[in-house]
């Protein structure tokens, strides 16, 4: 009886849709910069699965577009793939068995071409991108949506939808009838940094440094870490505060909610859960300067070349400009760590099973708890 109720209940909410989610700029909007897209194809994650890459130019040509390919840690393998786009142009591609070394699974980071295909500069034109995950098994198909670097109509907004909290409901666990997994995307330095990209690897794919070839990509703030560590507040469903737990997400990672903990299955009506990007404290840096190119685009106060964007480079005695700061500095302070992902709810019924899929929704992690004392302008942002 009791898995009958609950097979109702799951498949009523399946029936109605997945929630709107909380943003700050739509991922499915016009992209420009550059985009990260998750697939899965017959690998570790979801044996017998495809992906296809559905990417649109509407507004005119993308001829130099140029993807990278990433395991599901994050490590550039394989070759590198041009899609030329022209106006109006839309390409359909089947991803994760491309050959030449290109992983099953994992990210691609989608930009346009620079010195050669060896690296990635910002896109030429705006974008619309998604991929359709399919899988014959388990007989669904997904749809996983782009991390936009920049939104072309609000190009100030950046890196949507990573977040640095999210939230997710998930119905009482029942061994061989009811699951819940869900799928977290942590992009890790190799996919952004502020280093400038290795024009022999090409990662990272999206430099925000001032001298990455044809120009930076937008900064990820919180940056990108190697390990993405998370922190899970579980609740039952009469606000009950049950566990407080620790776990981690490099780059693409699939957590079944049962090994998260145990509770998933013990809670009999279901669990409400909140999750953070855990705090960490970040020790001060200095400035990085370049030792050859000089700051001589902002125009030269009292002959003073730089003094504004480069305050904190030495001046060059010959020139009397200042040398380029391609990394302002840091102060000492605590930072948090920047996610997304998606919750799967799978049923099965004898050889029929239904399968309900959507991205988390989510927020900055201290308008979760409704901390704003604790909320700097940056944190809040993210």
């Amino acid at each position: 009886m009791r898995k009958l109720i609950v097979g109702l209940m799951v498949v009523g909410l399946l029936a109605v849709g997945a929630p709107a989610m909380a943003q700050r700029a739509d991922p499915l909007g016009l992209i420009s910069s550059g985009a990260v897209l998750p697939y899965v194809g017959d690998g570790t994650i979801a044996p017998g699965s495809l992906s296809f890459l559905e990417v649109a130019s509407p507004r005119s040509d993308n001829n130099a577009a140029h993807m990278f390919f990433f395991d599901k840690t994050c490590k550039r393998q394989g070759q590198s793939v041009g899609l030329p786009l022209t106006t109006n142009d839309v390409e359909i591609l089947r991803v994760d068995d491309i050959g030449g070394g290109v992983p099953t699974e994992g990210l691609i980071t989608l930009a346009q071409s620079a010195s050669g295909g060896f690296t990635l500069q910002p896109l030429e034109s705006p974008i619309h991108a998604r991929v359709l995950w399919v899988n014959g098994v388990g007989d669904y198909i997904r749809i996983l949506e782009p991390i936009a670097l920049a939104n072309f109509d609000l190009d100030f907004e950046v890196w949507n939808p990573l977040r640095t909290a999210a939230t997710f409901w998930a119905p009482p666990i029942i061994p061989g009838f009811l699951s819940a997994t869900i799928y977290f995307i942590c992009p890790t330095p190799d996919i952004t940094s502020g280093t400038a990209s290795d024009p022999a690897t090409g990662v990272p794919a999206f430099s925000s440094n001032a001298l990455n070839p044809g120009g930076p990509f937008p900064k990820l703030d919180p940056a990108a870490a190697a390990t993405t560590s998370l922190r899970f507040r579980i609740y039952d469903d009469e606000e009950n505060f049950l566990r407080d737990v620790r776990n981690t997400c490099q780059c693409l990672t699939p957590h079944n909610v049962t090994e998260i903990s145990d509770i998933y299955e013990k809670a009999p009506n279901g669990t409400f859960t909140e999750v953070e990007g855990d705090v960490i404290h970040v020790a001060g840096t200095s400035a990085t300067c370049s030792t050859q190119a000089l700051d001589c685009g902002t125009g030269c106060p009292g002959g003073n070349c730089g003094a504004a964007s480069s305050p904190d480079c030495p001046v060059d005695p010959v020139s009397g400009c200042h040398f380029l700061e391609t990394q302002k500095p840091v102060v000492a302070h605590d930072a948090t760590f920047s996610f997304t992902g998606y919750r799967a709810l799978s049923i099965s019924l004898g050889e029929q099973g239904l399968d309900g899929f959507g991205r988390l929704s989510n927020a900055a992690a201290c308008s979760i708890v409704d901390d704003p004392a604790q909320c700097s302008p940056q944190i809040n942002n993210r």
